[in-house]
C-alpha cells in the first residue's frame, strides 16, 4: 500500500487532535517500561517481516496512539491492515490479553483509520478496494 507510513502518521495527527494520550502506569522491576516496550516491538517487527504474503509494518511514533504497530499486507483479494499494541511481560514470551479498554481503544482506533481511508488523499488509490482492519 502506498503512502503507508505517512497514511500511519497522519492517524496519529488525527488521534492526538481527538483522544488522549496513550501513557502507561507501572512497570516492571529492574527495566522501564519504555525499554521493556521497545524490546518487545522490536521483537515482533523482525517476526512480522517475515511473515509471508509479505506485510510492510510501521513503528508508532512514541505513545500516541492505542497501536504500538502498524501492518498493511494484500492477502489474495483484500488489504489487510493490522493494529497492534505491544504488552511486556515478566515472564518473556508470555502472552499478555488486552483489558477491555484497551481492546475499546483499538476499536476506536479501527474506525478513525476506516474514516480516514475513505476521505485522505493518501489512500485515494485504496478508497473503493476491500480492507479489513484487525486488532490485537
Amino acid at each position: 500500500m502506498k503512502n503507508f507510513e505517512k497514511f500511519v502518521n497522519h492517524i496519529a495527527s488525527e488521534w492526538r487532535k481527538k483522544q488522549k494520550t496513550i501513557l502507561e502506569s507501572g512497570g516492571l522491576t529492574g527495566i522501564s517500561n519504555k525499554e521493556a516496550g521497545l524490546k518487545a516491538e522490536l521483537f515482533l517487527l523482525k517476526r512480522m517481516n517475515q511473515i509471508l504474503p509479505t506485510y510492510k509494518t510501521v513503528k508508532s511514533k512514541g505513545s500516541f496512539t492505542p497501536a504500538d504497530i502498524y501492518a498493511v499486507g494484500y492477502r489474495k483479494n483484500y488489504w489487510h491492515i493490522m493494529l497492534i499494541q505491544v504488552k511486556s511481560a515478566k515472564k518473556g514470551y508470555a502472552i499478555h490479553k488486552l483489558n477491555q479498554s484497551e481492546v475499546s481503544e483499538l476499536k476506536e482506533l479501527a474506525k478513525l483509520i476506516n474514516k480516514e481511508i475513505k476521505t485522505s488523499e493518501l489512500t485515494k488509490d485504496y478508497q473503493e478496494k476491500a480492507i479489513v482492519i484487525t486488532i490485537g
